[in-house]
């Protein structure tokens, strides 16, 4: 519910902005760059408060919003929350349809989010403006609009219908106007960030913008390996325990599985594996081992990665936006997307030959299962070797 108060920004020569968007691209798995580039993302429009006091708003048809445009052209500073998503919205998609506008550069971006996590408050704006018992909050009605107008209605033959009803834009945008009342309110509670800081965020927001570059087409390559090494690993199974359990991800039947050969199994963690295996050992039955084993290495989430750098890499072939400024602890960064400060760590005396050997199987235009045979034939465990692999994805563009 919209509330009026006081002034609720002391920076009059200071704007602050809020886009709606809707795309057929989902923004979670892609992210902002990815989402951006997408044909079918669209601004429906956005609010922004050029004085504290009044709320406009723009939409597609709208005269062109010539006080802000000319904030924006003239370097003024632009306040948003999670101000990423406004810049690189601003920038990829709405200057694609209005050429003449003025591009949004970082140096002009103050961030309500950032500056909420520098003093460890809640990054999420509906929880930070509870912490901060602000009047103006997020407006929760409105919210159902925004989610609906977010993705298509349905999508026939390539042809996006849109929930694009006069009554729903009209509540996406009463809702966006909200919630620029509500990081406006924010920004005049919350500290601005040290001068020093505030530089750190710029160099963040720059290194987020240039992305890290991959070799996409072995990327590819390997998406395709793990689904087959996956699913000859579920053959396997299936094979070694005469059909009792079908996947290796159906922890419970295997489980009982291991029971019925009486090997005592209460659950199958991590930690539990070695010590499973030796009580089959000792038992004189191979097969725990192996059932154990094939459970081990089709379980390595972390091939998981390889299909998250295709969600989100854009067309000239970089990762973006996989850094979040004060995500974690006392001011560390913390990974986002494909997060790369997690990949698999190497021993590059014990494992640098076999990571080597992967990623010239990568780098080979064959067949997934040619070159998960490649693999397996060379001695390695395919699952665990492509974890290991992951790393030499990232590259210097030549």
């Amino acid at each position: 519910m919209t509330k009026t108060c006081h002034n609720i920004s002391d920076d009059v020569d200071e704007a602050h902005i809020d886009i709606e968007s809707g795309s057929a691209t989902d923004l979670r798995k892609a992210g902002v760059y990815r989402y951006a580039e997408c044909e079918s993302t669209r601004v429906w429009g956005f609010a922004y408060s050029m004085d504290g006091y009044e709320i406009r708003e723009w939409r597609q048809g709208f005269h062109p919003p010539d006080a802000l445009l000319d904030h924006i052209g003239s370097g003024g500073i632009i306040h948003a929350h999670g101000a990423a998503f406004e810049r690189t919205m601003w920038n990829k998609v709405l200057l694609r349809h209005q050429p003449g506008w003025p591009r949004l550069n970082i140096k002009q971006q103050r961030c309500t989010m950032a500056r909420a996590a520098a003093v460890g408050l809640p990054q999420d704006l509906e929880r930070l403006g509870e912490v901060l018992n602000q009047q103006n909050t997020k407006d929760k009605a409105g919210a159902a609009a925004m989610r609906k107008m977010s993705k298509p209605r349905r999508i026939v033959n390539g042809n996006i219908e849109w929930w694009d009803a006069p009554e729903l834009l009209d509540a996406n945008m009463t809702y966006c106007k909200q919630d620029v009342r509500t990081e406006a309110e924010a920004s005049h509670l919350l500290p601005p960030l040290s001068k020093s800081e505030q530089e750190i965020w710029f160099l963040d927001q720059t290194i987020n913008d240039r992305g890290i570059f991959i070799n996409t087409d072995a990327v590819t390559r390997a998406v395709d390996v793990v689904e087959y090494a996956k699913h000859q690993a579920n053959k396997r199974m299936r094979e070694i325990t005469g059909g009792v359990v079908k996947k290796c991800t159906e922890v419970a039947q295997i489980v009982r599985f291991i029971q019925s050969r009486g090997i005592g199994c209460e659950a199958l963690r991590k930690g539990d594996h070695d010590e499973i295996m030796l009580l089959g050992d000792i038992a004189g039955d191979p097969v725990v081992r192996q059932v154990v084993e094939l459970r081990r290495e089709a379980s390595k989430t972390s091939t998981a990665k390889y299909a998250a750098m295709l969600h989100c890499v854009c067309s000239d072939g970089r990762l973006r936006g996989q850094f979040a400024y004060h995500g974690a602890g006392p001011g560390r960064w913390a990974g986002r997307l494909v997060q790369p400060q997690n990949l698999v760590r190497v021993d590059a005396e014990t494992e640098g030959d076999m990571v080597r050997f992967v990623d010239d199987i990568l780098d080979m235009p064959i067949s997934s299962m040619d070159a998960y045979e490649l693999i397996r034939m060379a001695g390695y465990p395919v699952l665990p070797a492509l974890a290991k692999a992951m790393r030499s994805m990232l590259m210097v563009p030549q």
